[in-house]
């Protein structure tokens, strides 16, 4: 995923927000790149481990890492856009270093993650 629109870079936020996740053989697995990388529950992720590229938008990139949607319905809008969904979990972020829009909902973009236990929708 890349961000549709950037509005603000060169953060350091922490917070809470909502990922879309796949699952295989029972585990919790990206939607979209790594996909067949498991995320482990209740443990601070860090991106680096499951990116190696930089998203382009116009002439300047940013770091890929954890594109989190500020609400849950931003990541409802993912699984409606036709992206692979089986889970929406709540998730806690540090780290986050981009601000922008994807599909017209606030995103963030974070270098560690923490998939918050019992906290989804399927």
């Amino acid at each position: 995923m890349c961000l549709d629109t950037v509005t603000k870079t060169n953060l350091d936020e922490s917070g809470v927000g909502w990922k879309v996740f796949v699952m295989r053989e029972g585990k919790l697995c990206g939607d979209v790149f790594y996909a067949h990388y498991s995320r482990p529950v209740n443990k601070w992720l860090k991106a680096s481990a499951f990116t190696i590229k930089k998203c382009k938008f116009k002439t300047e990139g940013y770091p890929l890492d954890f594109h989190i949607f500020k609400s849950k319905e931003g990541a409802q809008s993912w699984a409606r856009a036709g992206k692979p969904m089986d889970r929406i979990m709540k998730v806690k972020y540090r780290k986050g270093h981009t601000r922008g829009k994807q599909l017209d909902y606030d995103t963030i973009v974070a270098k560690e993650m923490l998939i918050l236990p019992n906290q989804y929708e399927n």
